[in-house]
């Protein structure tokens, strides 16, 4: 099969332990509550506790896959041995090629518009275009006749400002003044701030500015909600991105992005009239290469932090009349509600 020959390395091993464990339990071994306190987790080797229901074979190559040392880690010989990753395996295949012939199907789909385009242009250009004829019956001197041409409606494209309400799980651990969140001195308890109203039409976009510690922004399913101390962790549910610029969602951690730490910007939009429907990520402006598409069909903006006196401001929350992100060279797209791997393709 194409993912065997993939597991060559100790740290290959270890990423798809990763993957079996939260294929069995549904969460994420070393799951904490910010991506610091995650990779401490996995420097320890501190893993969350194998169900009993899970078979001893099982148990025990999961954990040998989780292993800190490379040396423990199991061969794909003994990982093959076992039939529920045999089953994975083939389904993760199965996926590949069909997103493959999608793809495909998509270009050839494309290649055809294209094609019908510069027909109609080269028609078009063949065509003769004439020009009528004036005539002023007068005494002379003979009038000259101006002709202006009608003018273009103009339509409004300013981005409409959305009045917004912040969720705030706890006063105790925030401070809202006006568009600016302060996180108090009582602790580091987690903040995730969810916003509404809804995003499920048309075009919508909220920028960010980090002023000190803000640690990460995204997009949640409608069906999400968080209460005090809860962090971003929702399988399946909700798409992170972090300020040293990682995205996460079910997976492997993707990296690409530019970071977004104390005094920049970082602004989130949603493109809901898309087929599939899209978020696109930028940075001071500038549009960041890795996006997701697929993404439900209703959802909310949230932003997250938890260090003490971390601050950040909301400066925008629009509706657009159209999107402005478009496809950059580099560009590549992860699917909601997938399992993330760092080796997928670029497109």
């Amino acid at each position: 099969m194409i993912l065997i020959t993939r597991l060559d390395l100790p740290s290959d091993i270890f990423s798809l332990g990763i993957i079996v464990f939260q294929l069995l339990t549904g969460q994420h071994p070393f799951e904490a509550s910010s991506e610091a306190k995650i990779i401490d987790k996995i420097e320890k080797g501190e893993y969350q506790k194998i169900p009993n229901w899970v078979s001893a074979e099982m148990k025990k190559l999961v954990e040998q896959m989780l292993s800190s040392e490379p040396s423990k880690r199991p061969t794909t010989q003994q990982i093959m041995q076992q039939e529920l990753i045999r089953v994975y395996l083939k389904i993760q295949e199965e996926k590949e090629k069909l997103f493959d012939e999608k793809e495909k199907q998509k270009k050839q789909a494309e290649d055809a518009q294209a094609e019908i385009a510069r027909l109609k242009e080269q028609l078009a250009s063949k065509e003769n275009i004439q020009t009528p004829i004036l005539k002023v019956e007068t005494e002379e001197p003979k009038p000259k006749v101006v002709i202006e041409p009608p003018k273009s409606k103009q339509t409004s494209t300013s981005p409409i400002s959305v009045e917004y309400t912040p969720l705030n799980p706890s006063t105790e651990d925030v401070q809202i003044s006006g568009d600016t969140f302060n996180h108090t001195n009582n602790g580091e308890n987690n903040a995730v701030i969810l916003f509404d109203p809804l995003i499920s039409s048309g075009f919508a976009r909220i920028e960010f500015l980090n002023i000190k510690k803000f640690e990460g922004v995204g997009v949640a399913d409608e069906s999400v909600h968080y209460e005090r101390n809860d962090g971003p962790l929702k399988q399946f549910k909700i798409v992170t991105y972090w300020e040293h610029g990682i995205l996460k969602h079910v997976g492997e951690d993707i990296g690409g992005n530019n970071s977004f730490y104390d005094n920049h910007r970082v602004a989130l939009e949603l493109n809901m009239q898309s087929n599939p429907h899209t978020l696109n990520f930028f940075v001071d402006d500038k549009q960041q290469p890795n996006y997701v598409v697929n993404i439900p069909n209703s959802v909310r903006f949230f932003a997250y932090f938890y260090n003490q006196q971390s601050q950040f401001k909301v400066l925008k929350f629009e509706r657009l009349s159209a999107p402005t992100s478009k496809r950059i060279e580099g560009c590549r797209a992860l699917e909601w509600g997938k399992l993330w791997r760092k080796e997928e393709k670029i497109r």
